[in-house]
């Protein structure tokens, strides 16, 4: 896979209600950009082309340069996969994971001196 030094910054949070991940893709539209999710495992995946282009009265020169870029996060026990939800806007991927009913029920643990 080649890349020329782009990989998208990610924001992980999560709480008891879902995860939440933040994904900057400057330059990029949704077309460009592939979003997967197993039970283990949420992958975004995309394609970045860049176009230079340079004008003057004897020449034209024209660069172009493409590449491809993949980010994986490894998912804990619990998410449901069938209500994962993924909306970009203005060049940030927001991708929102819901826990299965009961699965980040948090109990508290006493803990004994003796």
């Amino acid at each position: 896979m080649h890349e020329f030094g782009f990989e998208p910054n990610l924001d992980v949070l999560e709480d008891d209600k879902k995860i939440y991940i933040k994904a900057e893709l400057p330059g990029l539209d949704e077309k460009d950009i592939d979003v997967t999710v197993t039970p283990e495992v949420l992958t975004i995946r995309g394609k970045k082309k860049e176009d230079k282009e340079k004008k003057n009265n004897d020449y034209l020169y024209k660069e172009t340069h493409c590449g491809f870029f993949q980010r994986s996060i490894a998912l804990p026990e619990g998410i449901n996969q069938e209500k994962v939800e993924a909306k970009f806007k203005n060049g940030v991927l927001g991708i929102e994971i819901p826990w299965l009913e009961g699965s980040m029920a948090r109990k508290k643990i006493t803990i004994k001196t003796s």
